[in-house]
C-alpha cells in the first residue's frame, strides 16, 4: 500500500476522533446561550450530541470529497473506521455514566430507561455515516448517485424498457467452462474507476478488471461463430486472441499479424499435449502442401482445384466493371487449368504437385506458355484440363496478354521462395488439424497481408476445406481465430463456414476494426447484415467510428424516462410556478456515450437476449493468465505473484461439438 493510500485511509479516522475528543464539554458552553432553564437544557442536549453528529458529517463530507478518485474505497474503509470509533466512544461514555448509579435504580425499572437520548442521536448519526462508508468501501464510486433521468418500467414504459443484461444472467449464458473468452463479469461503468480513462500502464485505473470472473462461450447456442469490433489500438490481441488461445482446448488456427501470440502461449499449449506449427515467412522451414487435401473425403478434385484458384485470385463482394470481370474470370480459368494440369494430367509426380510448381509453369514468356497450353490440350489425360485450356489455345494475342498479366500478378507471391515454401512444404499435412491435436499460427505481418493477401487466403482456405470436406468426421471443433480478417479480402469459403460450419466442426471468431471494414469486404450493408444474423455473439469495444456507434445505440434499444418540468409565469398580480412530470424516449446508450466508453469496456450482443455491458479480459491484468504466458516483445510484465494457472477448456466440455 502506497503512502498516499495510507494517508487517505487514516485521515478520516484521525479527523473524526479529534472532533469527538476536542468538542467534549461543548454542551456547557452552548447552554450559556439559553435565557430560560428549558432553553439551556435543550442547548445542553444539543451540545452532547454535537461532537458525534459533527464527526459523522466530517466522514460523509470526506467521502464526497474523494468521489471519483481511484482511492475512494480506501477512503470508505477509513471513514468506516472513524464512524466505528465514534460509536465506540459514545457507547463507552454512556456506559460509564450509567454504571455510576446502576445500584440506585429503583425496583421495577430498567437501567435502559435512563439512556441519554442526545447521546443516542449522536451514535445513530455515526451509525448512518458508517453504513454509507461501508457502501463506498464495497462498491466505490458507484455508491454516489448519478445525474441521470429516472427510468420507467412496466405498463408506463410507453417508449420501451430496454435494459442491460444482469450479471447473473451473463454468468449462465457465458459460463467460465467455455473455451472462447468473451470478457469479465463486472460492469465497468459502475466500477470505482469508471470516471477515469483506462491506462494499461497504470494499475490504479484498472478497478475490478483482472480480478473478476471470466465470461466464456462454449458454443452451446447459435452458429458458434463470433465477431469482434475494436478500433486501432483497442486491445484486440490482448483481450481476445491471447486469452482464448490460453483457454481453448480443441484445434486452433490463429491469424496473427502482430507475430506475438505464438511465442507467448507456445509452452502453455504444448504442455496441454498440443502440437504447435508456426507458419512464418521468416522461418520457411515449416510448411505444408496446400494441395494435399484435394479430392479426398468426398470432394471431387475438380471442385477443390477451382476453390484453390479462387483463393489465389483476389475478389470483392461488390460489383466490378465488365472489362475487369472478363479478364479476372479468364485469369481464374487459366489458373484453374494450370493447377488441374499439375494434379490431374498425370505427368507430375506426387512430390511436385504443389503451388510452387504451378507458378513455375505459369511464369514463362507468353509464346512458350502458349506452346505449353497447346501441349496440355494435346496430351492431358483429364477432360477437365482440356476443356479449361481450350479457351486459350486460339485466343488472340492481345486478349491473351491481358489474361496472362492478371494471372501472373495474382500469383506473384509464389515467386518468393519463403512464401511458396509455406504452402508447398511437407512438415505437416492438413490431416493433422482435422485430427484435433494440432494448432497452427499464421504469422504473416500486416505489410505482407496488404501486398500478398493471397498467401493467407490459400493457407486459411486449405485448412477450412480440409475440415469441411470431412463432413463432420473430425475430433472436436477447430477454432479459426482471425485477427485483421479484413486484410484477407472477400473469401467465399468463409461464408460457407459461416452458414454450415457448426455441423462440420468449424467455429469462426473474426476481428474487425469497424463495421465499415466488413461492409467494404463483403459488398455493402446487406451483405454485412448476413454476418450479424449468423453470429452467436458480437462484441464492440474501443469504438471510434460514429457510424458504428449509431448502430450500437440503435441495437441496444429505447427506454422510457420520467422528466420533471418546471414552468414559471409572471403576471401583474404575482408569479406562479407549475411542476409537471412527462414521459420521454431515450436510447439505452447514446452514440456519444459509446464513443466515450473506456477501452476496457465492451458491449456484447446475442440473439434473443438483452445487450451485455461488461469488462474485457485483458491478459496482463489477470494473474492466472500472466502465470501462463511467455515473453511478449510489446509488453513487459513485472514479477508475478502466486496465481492459479488457467487451464484450457477440454473438448468434452464443448457443447457445440459436431453431432450434438
Amino acid at each position: 500500500m502506497t503512502a498516499n493510500r495510507i494517508t487517505v485511509a487514516v485521515a478520516p479516522l484521525v479527523l473524526m476522533v479529534l472532533v469527538v475528543i476536542g468538542m467534549t464539554g461543548i454542551e456547557q458552553w452552548l447552554s450559556t446561550f439559553g435565557k430560560t432553564d428549558a432553553a439551556r437544557l435543550t442547548l445542553g442536549r444539543v451540545g452532547i450530541a454535537l461532537p458525534y453528529v459533527t464527526a459523522a458529517a466530517i466522514g460523509v463530507i470526506y467521502l464526497f470529497a474523494n468521489a471519483g478518485s481511484t482511492s475512494v474505497k480506501v477512503a470508505g474503509w477509513g471513514a468506516l473506521a472513524g464512524s466505528a470509533t465514534t460509536m465506540l466512544v459514545a457507547t463507552a461514555r454512556e456506559a460509564a455514566r450509567l454504571a455510576a448509579f446502576a445500584g440506585q435504580v429503583p425496583d421495577g425499572k430498567s437501567i435502559t430507561s435512563y439512556l441519554d437520548y442526545a447521546t443516542m442521536v449522536g451514535a445513530a448519526a455515526a451509525l448512518m455515516a458508517g453504513c454509507f462508508a461501508l457502501r463506498v468501501a464495497l462498491i466505490g464510486n458507484a455508491a454516489f448517485a448519478r445525474a441521470e433521468p429516472k427510468r420507467i418500467r412496466g405498463k408506463r414504459a410507453l417508449h420501451g424498457e430496454a435494459d442491460w443484461m444482469k450479471m447473473q444472467e451473463a454468468e449462465k449464458l457465458f459460463a467460465d467452462t467455455g473455451g472462447i473468452v468473451i470478457g469479465e463479469r463486472y460492469r465497468v461503468d459502475k466500477d470505482s474507476t469508471a470516471a477515469r480513462a483506462f491506462r494499461a500502464d497504470d494499475p490504479e485505473t484498472w478497478g475490478a478488471g483482472g480480478k473478476s470472473p471470466l465470461l466464456c462461450f462454449d458454443g452451446s447456442f447459435g452458429s458458434s461463430h463470433g465477431i469482434v469490433f475494436a478500433g486501432s489500438g483497442g486491445f484486440k490481441t490482448t483481450s481476445v486472441t491471447i486469452p482464448t488461445a490460453l483457454k481453448w482446448g480443441g484445434g486452433l488456427v490463429v491469424l496473427d499479424p502482430s507475430n506475438e501470440v505464438a511465442p507467448m502461449i507456445h509452452e502453455h499449449r504444448k504442455g496441454a499435449a498440443r502440437f504447435i506449427r508456426i507458419l512464418d515467412p521468416k522461418e520457411p522451414e515449416t510448411g505444408f502442401n496446400a494441395l494435399d487435401w484435394i479430392g479426398r473425403f468426398g470432394g471431387t478434385k475438380e471442385e477443390d482445384i477451382a476453390s484453390v484458384a479462387s483463393w489465389i485470385m483476389s475478389d470483392s463482394g461488390g460489383a466490378r466493371g465488365v472489362r475487369d470481370d472478363f479478364f479476372r474470370a479468364s485469369a481464374l480459368q487459366l489458373l484453374t487449368a494450370l493447377i488441374a494440369d499439375v494434379c490431374l494430367s498425370g505427368h507430375t509426380d506426387q512430390e511436385h504437385q504443389t503451388l510452387r510448381q504451378v507458378r513455375s509453369n505459369l511464369a514463362e514468356p507468353e509464346p512458350k506458355l502458349r506452346e505449353r497450353l497447346q501441349s496440355i490440350y494435346d496430351n492431358s489425360n483429364s477432360d477437365f484440363v482440356k476443356e479449361n485450356v481450350a479457351a486459350f489455345v486460339n485466343m488472340t494475342p492481345e486478349t491473351f496478354s491481358g489474361v496472362y498479366a492478371n494471372a501472373v500478378k495474382e500469383t506473384h507471391w509464389l515467386s518468393y521462395p519463403n512464401y511458396a515454401a509455406l504452402v508447398s512444404g511437407s512438415t505437416f499435412s492438413t490431416d493433422a488439424l482435422a485430427a484435433g491435436e494440432t494448432d497452427v499460427f499464421i504469422n504473416i505481418d500486416l505489410k505482407t497481408l496488404e501486398t500478398h493477401a493471397g498467401l493467407a487466403r490459400v493457407i486459411i482456405g486449405s485448412f477450412l476445406n480440409a475440415i469441411y470436406n470431412r463432413d463432420g468426421e473430425v475430433k472436436g471443433r477447430a477454432l479459426f481465430l482471425l485477427d485483421e480478417v479484413a486484410r484477407l479480402g472477400y473469401m467465399r469459403i468463409l461464408e460457407t463456414a459461416r452458414d454450415a460450419g457448426r455441423k462440420y466442426g468449424i467455429t469462426l471468431t473474426m476481428i474487425y476494426q469497424s463495421i465499415g471494414q466488413m461492409r467494404e469486404t463483403y459488398g455493402g450493408r446487406d451483405a454485412a447484415s448476413k454476418w450479424f444474423e449468423s453470429a452467436s455473439w458480437i462484441s464492440f469495444a474501443a469504438i471510434n467510428d460514429p457510424d458504428t456507434a449509431d448502430y450500437i445505440s440503435k441495437r441496444c434499444g429505447m427506454t422510457t424516462v420520467e422528466i420533471d418540468q418546471v414552468s414559471r409565469s409572471s403576471q401583474s398580480r404575482g408569479s406562479s410556478r407549475t411542476r409537471s412530470k412527462q414521459l420521454a424516449a431515450r436510447p439505452l446508450i447514446q452514440p456519444h456515450e459509446v464513443l466515450r466508453m473506456r477501452a476496457d469496456e465492451q458491449i456484447v450482443f446475442t440473439a434473443g437476449n438483452a445487450p451485455l455491458r461488461c469488462g474485457r479480459a485483458i491478459w496482463f491484468r489477470r494473474e492466472d493468465m500472466k502465470a501462463c504466458v511467455g515473453t511478449n516483445r510489446f509488453h513487459t510484465i513485472g514479477k508475478m505473484s502466486e496465481a492459479r494457472v488457467i487451464q484450457p477448456a477440454r473438448s468434452a466440455t464443448n457443447k457445440a461439438d459436431p453431432g450434438e
